[in-house]
């Protein structure tokens, strides 16, 4: 079974939530937001792979199994980042994908207030997306 290309993984989710939600049409990410963005450049989220699980093969090896992935929504005030994280949710859990399916939603953090900017809010949804074979993937 060939290599999944995580960037390209990321690149799948990003368009898929760049295409079903208005609010991050252009502002979903591979990496985190610079200090000194303005409150225009919000809402905003980022993609990033936090993890992966192997398992034993039975020749006493590891092979790839699952993929952890989190999503980070930004925002303006706490209710406009809950609201964002329903819509990921939504739009994760119903989104055919290529190369992998959404186990489950693994872990959703508390809305967090950034300490050092009055009105930046922040909230955080992993998955954990299991690979499948696609024998075009080799």
């Amino acid at each position: 079974m060939g290599e999944l290309d995580l960037e390209n993984v990321k690149k799948e989710i990003i368009s898929a939530l760049r295409s079903n939600i208005t609010e991050f049409q252009n502002r979903v990410y591979h990496d985190y937001p610079r200090t000194d963005l303005s409150d225009s450049s919000f809402p905003r989220a980022t993609v990033d792979v936090i993890g992966m699980r192997f398992e034993s093969s039975a020749l006493g090896g590891t092979k790839f199994s699952n993929l952890l992935l989190s999503i980070t929504v930004y925002g303006l005030t706490a209710l406009q980042v809950d609201q964002l994280i329903s819509k990921v949710d939504k739009v994760m859990l119903s989104t055919e994908f290529s190369n992998f399916i959404i186990v489950s939603p693994a872990n959703i953090s508390p809305i967090i207030k950034d300490p050092e900017r009055d009105r930046r809010w922040q909230r955080s949804i992993d998955y954990e997306l299991l690979r499948v074979y696609n024998p075009e993937v080799v």
